[in-house]
């Protein structure tokens, strides 16, 4: 299976001709569109259901790009996978301050845990 972030995508170096993303990192406007654009592929290719990394996972912030790209993504009914009612929410402060896994599910269509 092929990375689909892999980390030479990713190099710091903004002036680095070796970067191939150098061009998209530049621009604040530009970066936050790629990664819509990339939340949103990933999210209308799930199949089943999805999980989201927050630190939030009794209530997922609905003002980032959870509740303007991801969420409204897997809702549509015309996705390959078809449409996702639920996701695991991992806390991501859990997991870098015990190494364990904290998951709670959430309903998609409300970002509130049940």
């Amino acid at each position: 299976m092929q990375d689909m972030w892999p980390c030479d995508y990713y190099n710091g170096d903004l002036e680095d001709e070796n970067n191939r993303l150098r061009c998209i990192f530049k621009d604040k406007d530009t970066r936050t569109e790629y990664f819509e654009h990339m939340s949103e592929a990933m999210a209308i290719s799930c199949d089943i259901f999805a999980t989201v990394m927050t630190n939030f996972t009794d209530n997922i912030p609905q003002d980032g790009i959870w509740g303007r790209v991801e969420q409204p993504a897997l809702q549509r009914t015309g996705n390959p996978g078809g449409q996702i009612d639920t996701v695991s929410a991992l806390c991501r402060d859990s997991l870098q301050q015990s190494g364990g896994l904290i998951i709670s599910h959430v309903d998609c269509r409300s970002g509130l845990e049940r």
